[in-house]
């Protein structure tokens, strides 16, 4: 037992990548992709997919700090969990979990702590499951929405204790994010057009539930979206849809939204996309779901990233240093404030290994060594890995 805590304390080790600077990623060479246009008070990135040429790597250090890639702990039943939502925070990570066991919490080591709430019929109970949370941890504080439409539950992260139910001014909502003392909310699922003017886009509300101010849904006839997406980073409210076509800033003193970076698609965007704003670059996503060998819904990601200042752009792959370029473009990531987090299977990082080892010839001996100590140590019963960084 005790080699085996030794062998995963090396790998984990070894799988941090650290850095202060942030270097280029190779888009120096790479044909211009958009253009700055400006649209009223604002000034928007544009880009044009049918511009886009090269296809450059890029190692994940170049884009997070302090990475790693850890395994759950695997000595608690209630510690396993096959991850639907993830979420981390300067200390903590926070897993919805798909089998709807509530919201497990881990240390940033892979430790598990406590469940946090569960399903139920009860006043404080999650309606059906939990669907997404927002820590707030320097109040020990987690918000969580569940299915229930009328309100937001707030549970203690230290013993998982219910503190309030917080109504919501507006029911139904699709992501929650705290500003301070007051919540932004953006609306929900089944946002019919019959409810274009009547119901706003974006709304601010104190934990009392009374309205702050929002932003009106006129506009929006054109381009709604089975999920509306908020995050926080580095002073910055961004806000796009599940069908994005343009990534907006949330002006909160002016209360309106300011177009940043859009996207002309060579190809009609499916449901599931992304746009992301991370450090000097805007990531956009496109991914189509199919069936895979194991009944689940698999997301192959094309990425393509554009430089804010040079306007140079190219399609991506991610790939984890040291690991001889293990490939993680294929795979699901998400942002959620300044981190990047992404949840793996114990058979999908088997997959990934094997897949470094089948070119073994052309890697560094060293990085497929560790390569085949990370394999040797799985196993398909073991809980759910997790990758997350800090966005640079």
């Amino acid at each position: 037992m005790m080699e085996k805590w030794i062998l995963w304390i090396g790998l984990l080790l070894g799988c941090c990548a650290c850095t202060e600077s942030k270097p280029t990623i190779g888009l120096d060479n790479c044909d211009v992709v958009a253009v700055k246009k400006v649209a009223g008070k604002d000034t928007v990135i544009v880009c044009e997919q049918e511009w886009i040429k090269q296809h450059v790597t890029i190692p994940l250090s170049h884009l997070v700090a302090d990475w790693k890639l850890l395994r759950l702990e695997n000595d608690k039943e209630e510690a396993k969990t096959v991850p639907f939502q993830l979420y981390s925070s300067e200390n903590h990570l926070f897993v919805i979990d798909s089998q709807r066991k509530g919201v497990l919490v881990y240390d940033k080591r892979g430790n598990y702590l406590r469940t946090i709430g569960q399903a139920g019929e009860g006043m404080y109970d999650f309606h059906v499951n939990a669907y997404q949370v927002q820590p707030d941890e320097q109040n020990d504080c987690i918000y969580v929405r569940d299915l229930n439409p009328e309100r937001i539950l707030q549970f203690r992260i230290s013993d998982g204790k219910v503190l309030k139910s917080i109504p919501l001014n507006v029911n139904r909502c699709s992501e929650i994010l705290m500003l301070d003392s007051v919540m932004l909310l953006a609306r929900g699922p089944h946002f019919t057009i019959d409810e274009i003017g009547k119901k706003p886009l974006l709304w601010l509300q104190d934990l009392k539930g009374n309205m702050l101010q929002e932003v009106s849904s006129i506009g929006w006839r054109n381009r709604l979206a089975s999920q509306y997406y908020l995050w926080n980073r580095s002073g910055n409210v961004t806000f796009c849809t599940s069908n994005a076509d343009t990534l907006y800033h949330y002006n909160v003193k002016e209360n309106r939204l300011m177009p940043r970076f859009t996207i002309h698609c060579l190809q009609e965007r499916g449901p599931h996309v992304s746009m992301e704003d991370v450090s000097d670059y805007y990531l956009f996503m496109l991914a189509e779901s199919v069936p895979n060998d194991f009944g689940y819904w698999y997301l192959p990601q094309k990425r393509i990233i554009v430089d804010k200042k040079t306007m140079k752009g190219a399609y991506i792959d991610i790939v984890l240093d040291g690991y001889g370029e293990m490939k993680i473009t294929d795979k699901w990531f998400g942002l959620n404030g300044d981190y990047l987090t992404m949840a793996l299977q114990p058979r999908e990082v088997i997959a990934m290994c094997k897949e470094v080892l089948a070119r073994e010839e052309n890697i560094p001996s060293d990085e497929a060594n560790r390569v085949r100590d990370l394999l040797e140590g799985i196993h398909e019963d073991d809980n759910s890995f997790v990758l997350y960084g800090k966005i640079k």
